[in-house]
C-alpha cells in the first residue's frame, strides 16, 4: 500500500480560425526508427504530412527577402529568459500551443496538449493521476518537469511535479503554452530541469465574454465549465467555475470528483500602473488502490488554492518594474489503517501471530494501525523584476526572490514537518553586437537553506541567416533540489488512536520509505539548433541535436540488511542523453498540422533499473482541415517506444494510436455554438499505459461549447 503511494498572452479571440495566428514550434533532425515505427508512418502519418502544400518563400542558396519577411507576425515568446523575444532570437527550443494549435487539436485536458510536444510522454497511473515528462525520466510525479502559472511555480514541494488532480486551470482557461524543452534554471531556478512548461491564462481585457463547455464520454466522464470576463472602468476581471466527475481503469479505485473556481482581473490605475491579482481554489475527492487489493484502499480528499498579487509599472515593453506577491497551498488528507497489529506481526514473522499474542507482545490490545499518507505544504513568495534597455544594442532583466516552503505530515516526515528558506538573484542581458549576431547570457543565484548555495548559468550565441532564419548554440546548467520528501522520508506506523506503533524492524511486504539526505541533482545540456519559417510564414520548423549529462539522479533503493523491506532515497545514478529532435508546424486558412519527433540515446551508470527506462523513440502527428466554413475535421497520430516509468510504473511495450475529432459550428444571436465528437484510440489498441493493468481503450467524448 505505501509503495503505491509514491514513486521515483495569446492575442486572439477563442473563436479564432486557422489562419489568424502563425504558431511556433519546438527542435531536430530525424532519424530513421525501427521497423514498427517506419510502418507506422507510412501507415498514420505520411498522408497526414504529405496533405500540407508547402510553398517555399526562399529556396536554399537565394538570399532574397519577401515583404512578408518584414511585416509578418513573428512568433513572440514570453518566458524563455523574462524578455519578450521573437522564438528566433530565444536561447532554447520551445514549442507555443496557442489559440489556434488548441482548437485544432483532439486533446481536452492540458495534459493531453503535452503529447503533441516533441519528446513528451504522457500516462495515466491510475484514472485520477496524469503525469507528464520529458524523455522518459519520470516517475508519477514527473519530478524533474517545472510548471509554471502566469509566471509562479506551482511545483509540488512534498513529492515534486504537478498534481494534475488538484491543478485549478482547465484548457479552456488557457490562453497559451510555452513548452521549454530543456533546462531554464537561468531564467527560473532550481527545478526548471529537464523541462518548463508555462501556462498563460487568459486575459480578461484580451478574452471578454462568456462561455459554457459540457463534456460526457466513456468512463462516465462529466465535465462542466463557465467562464465569463468583463470590464467595469479601469477594472477587468474574469471568473470560471469547473466540475468533473469520472470512473477510472477497471483494474483500481481510482473515481474523481472535483470542483474548483477562479478569480483573477486588474486594475489599471494610470497610464503606467496596473495591479493584478489572482485567486482559486480547488478540491478533489479521490481514490487510490487496486481491485485485486482492496484491504489497501485509499480514499483522498486534496485540495489546492493560489492566491497572486502583482504591481507593474510599464513605460516601454523595455522599462518595467513588477513586484509579485504569491501563495500556494496544497493539502492531501489520505491514510491507510488496513492491519491489525496481529496481522502486522504476521508479516514480520512470516507465521500467524494471534491476536492475544500480539497483545502480550506489545502491551496493548490487539488493534487496527497503518500509515497516514496526509499533508499540508505551502510557499509564500515575493519577487521583484526589472527589465531596461540601456542602449539599442543591449537590454536585460534582473531580480530577486525571497520564498519561505513549509510542509508538516505526521506520517511521512521525519519530525513532522519542515520548513525552507530560499534566496535568489537572477540576471538575463541580451546583445546584438552585429544586425547578424545576438548573444543571450545570463544566469540565476539560489541560496537554499540547508542545501547552500548553487549557480544556473546559461549562455546562447544566434546567428541570423536573415529576418526568419537563424541558428543557435546553447550550453546551461540547472539543479533539481531533493523534495521534502526525498530529503526527510520517514514513515511511521500508528494506531488508530495517533499513538506511535514502534517495532524493532520492519515487517517483509509492507513497504516503507525513509533517506540518506541526497544532493541536488545536476544538468549540464548542451544545444546546436535552427529555426526558421517559410512560405509566407505560414510553415515553421525548428530543429536540434543536443547532449545532456545528468549526475546525481536520486532514486530509492534498498540498502538497509536489517530493514528490507524499507526504501531509502540516495543519489544512485548518472544519465547521458545525446540525439536529435524536431518539430514542424504549418498553418493556413483551411489547413493546420504539425509533426514533432524525438530521438534519444541515453546511457545509465550506477544503481539504474535492469531495463532502459527512456524511450529512443517519440513521434506525434496533427493535421486539422476545415471541411467548410463550419466544419472542421482533426486526426492526431502517435508512436512512443517502449520504455519503463520510474518509481512504481512498469517496462511499457512500444504504442501507437490514432485520435479524431469533428467539430460544427452553429451561428447563433448571440454568439456560437460548437459540437464536437472526439474518438481516443480510434482502432482500440491494446495499449497499456504506466502500469501492466491500466488499459488505455478506445473512449468517446462528446462536447458542447456556447460562447457570446
Amino acid at each position: 500500500g505505501s509503495r503505491q503511494a509514491h514513486g521515483d498572452s495569446g492575442e486572439r479571440a477563442m473563436g479564432a480560425s486557422f489562419s489568424d495566428r502563425p504558431w511556433l514550434t519546438g527542435s531536430t533532425t530525424s532519424r530513421t526508427g525501427p521497423r514498427g515505427l517506419t510502418a507506422f508512418i507510412r501507415a498514420c502519418m505520411a498522408p497526414l504530412v504529405c496533405a500540407i502544400p508547402v510553398t517555399l518563400a526562399a529556396q536554399p542558396g537565394d538570399p532574397a527577402l519577401t515583404e512578408m519577411d518584414f511585416f509578418a507576425e513573428l512568433p513572440v515568446v514570453l518566458h524563455a529568459t523574462r524578455l519578450r523575444q521573437p522564438v528566433a532570437d530565444t536561447p532554447a527550443s520551445i514549442t507555443i500551443i496557442d489559440q489556434a494549435f488548441i482548437r485544432a487539436s483532439t486533446a481536452t485536458t492540458i495534459p493531453e496538449l503535452l503529447r503533441f510536444v516533441a519528446g513528451f510522454q504522457v500516462a495515466y497511473p491510475s484514472g485520477n493521476e496524469t503525469t507528464a515528462t520529458y524523455r522518459g525520466l519520470g516517475d508519477q510525479h514527473a519530478r524533474r518537469m517545472q510548471v509554471l502559472v502566469d509566471g509562479r511555480s506551482v511545483y509540488n514541494q512534498m513529492y515534486g511535479g504537478i498534481l494534475w488532480d488538484i491543478f485549478p486551470v482547465t484548457i479552456e482557461d488557457v490562453d497559451r503554452i510555452e513548452v521549454i524543452r530543456g533546462p531554464n534554471a537561468a531564467a527560473y531556478g532550481a527545478n526548471s530541469f529537464l523541462g518548463v512548461i508555462n501556462i498563460v491564462t487568459k486575459d480578461p481585457a484580451k478574452f471578454p465574454g462568456t462561455s459554457t463547455r459540457l463534456d460526457a464520454g466513456s468512463r462516465d466522464t462529466v465535465r462542466t465549465h463557465v467562464r465569463h470576463a468583463g470590464r467595469s472602468g479601469d477594472f477587468d476581471y474574469g471568473i470560471s467555475a469547473f466540475y468533473e466527475q469520472q470512473d477510472g481503469f477497471d483494474s483500481q479505485f481510482d473515481d474523481l470528483d472535483a470542483a474548483h473556481v477562479d478569480f483573477h482581473g486588474g486594475l489599471q490605475l494610470n497610464n503606467h500602473d496596473r495591479l493584478e491579482f489572482g485567486l482559486s481554489y480547488r478540491d478533489a475527492d479521490t481514490e487510490r488502490g487496486l481491485i485485486a487489493e482492496p484491504e489497501f484502499r485509499i480514499d483522498r480528499d486534496a485540495d489546492s488554492q493560489r492566491q497572486l498579487l502583482r504591481w507593474r509599472r510599464a513605460r516601454s515593453p523595455d522599462d518595467e518594474y513588477k513586484l509579485t506577491f504569491f501563495h500556494n497551498n496544497q493539502r492531501s488528507g489520505a491514510e491507510l489503517f488496513a492491519l491489525t497489529m496481529s496481522e502486522y506481526l504476521s508479516l514480520l514473522a512470516r507465521r500467524p501471530v494471534s491476536p492475544e499474542q500480539a497483545a502480550t507482545v506489545t502491551g496493548r490490545p490487539d488493534q487496527i494501525l497503518g500509515v497516514d499518507y496526509s499533508y499540508d505544504i505551502d510557499r509564500y513568495e515575493l519577487e521583484f523584476e526589472r527589465t531596461q534597455r540601456a542602449t539599442p544594442d543591449l537590454r536585460f532583466v534582473w531580480g530577486g526572490t525571497y520564498r519561505q516552503d513549509r510542509a508538516s505530515s505526521r506520517g511521512q516526515l521525519q519530525n513532522g514537518g519542515e520548513s525552507r528558506d530560499l534566496w535568489k538573484a537572477f540576471a538575463h542581458g541580451e546583445w546584438e553586437p552585429r544586425p547578424d549576431w545576438l548573444l543571450n547570457i545570463g544566469g540565476m543565484y539560489e541560496d537554499h537553506q540547508t542545501l547552500g548555495g548553487f549557480f544556473s548559468p546559461r549562455l546562447g550565441v544566434t546567428y541570423r541567416l536573415n529576418a526568419r532564419d537563424s541558428i543557435r548554440l546553447v550550453g546551461s546548467r540547472a539543479y533539481r533540489m531533493p523534495t521534502f520528501f526525498d530529503s526527510r522520508a520517514e514513515e511511521n506506523v500508528f494506531y488508530r488512536d495517533g499513538s506511535p506503533a514502534s517495532l524493532v524492524t520492519d515487517p517483509r511486504g509492507l513497504v516503507r520509505f525513509d533517506s540518506l539526505d541526497p544532493d541536488p541533482e545536476r544538468i549540464d545540456a548542451y544545444e546546436l539548433g535552427y529555426f526558421g519559417q517559410f512560405a509566407d510564414g505560414r510553415l515553421s520548423a525548428d530543429f536540434k541535436l543536443f547532449y545532456e549529462d545528468i549526475r546525481d539522479l536520486i532514486r530509492d533503493l534498498r540498502l538497509d540488511p536489517d530493514r528490507p523491506s524499507t526504501f531509502l532515497f540516495v543519489n544512485a545514478y548518472d544519465a547521458r542523453v545525446k540525439g536529435a529532435e524536431t518539430q514542424i508546424g504549418y498553418q493556413s486558412a483551411n489547413d493546420f498540422a504539425s509533426v514533432a519527433y524525438s530521438f534519444a540515446d541515453t546511457t545509465l551508470r550506477g544503481n539504474a533499473w535492469s531495463v532502459t527506462p527512456i524511450p529512443r523513440h517519440t513521434l506525434s502527428a496533427l493535421y486539422g482541415r476545415k471541411l467548410t466554413d463550419s466544419i472542421q475535421l482533426s486526426v492526431a497520430a502517435f508512436y512512443v517506444d517502449e520504455m519503463r516509468w520510474l518509481g512504481n510504473g512498469d517496462p511499457i511495450p512500444s504504442q501507437h494510436w490514432m485520435d479524431v475529432k469533428l467539430e460544427k459550428r452553429f451561428r447563433m444571436d448571440p454568439g456560437e455554438v460548437t459540437l464536437a465528437f472526439a474518438v481516443h484510440n480510434l482502432f482500440d489498441r491494446d495499449n497499456i499505459t504506466f502500469r501492466r493493468e491500466n488499459r488505455d481503450e478506445r473512449q468517446y467524448l462528446a462536447t458542447f461549447r456556447y460562447e457570446f
